[in-house]
């Protein structure tokens, strides 16, 4: 799927973030569980599914720490794990659980990244200014 194919909600994504600001490694990907395919699970699904998905990333043997991505109102709001890890192999684990996309945050820039070809677009406004919420 080509980035221009994916979700335009994608493009507006606002996160609350469970650490400190003043914590934030300066490069990370962000990656969920939630919602294969574009698909609405159920609850219970999708958390046994961000569970599967956290031991794996806790397996890779990096810090990381909990992301919710979601709407400007977060009316929708997907949870999620954010880490250092290489991003070739976030998105790796991404196509593994089926994902439409992940996002990538290189210092204060943001891009969402196409699952299906690795396509990247750098988002508009950075990171930072899409935070709602710090732990």
């Amino acid at each position: 799927m080509k980035i221009e194919e994916l979700p335009s909600e994608y493009l507006d994504v606002r996160f609350q973030i469970d650490i400190a600001e003043a914590k934030l490694p300066p490069n990370f990907t962000i990656i969920t569980a939630f919602n294969p395919q574009g698909k609405i699970l159920t609850i219970e699904d999708n958390l046994a599914a961000n569970h599967s998905l956290e031991l794996a990333l806790r397996d890779l043997s990096v810090a990381i720490f909990g992301v919710t991505g979601g709407s400007i109102d977060m009316a929708h709001s997907e949870p999620g794990f954010a880490c250092e890890a290489d991003p070739g192999v976030i998105l790796a684990l991404a196509r593994r659980w089926q994902q439409l996309a992940i996002y990538q945050v290189e210092g204060d820039e943001l891009y969402l990244v196409s699952c299906k070809n690795g396509d990247k677009m750098r988002l508009n406004n950075g990171f930072r200014a899409r935070v709602l919420k710090f732990g």
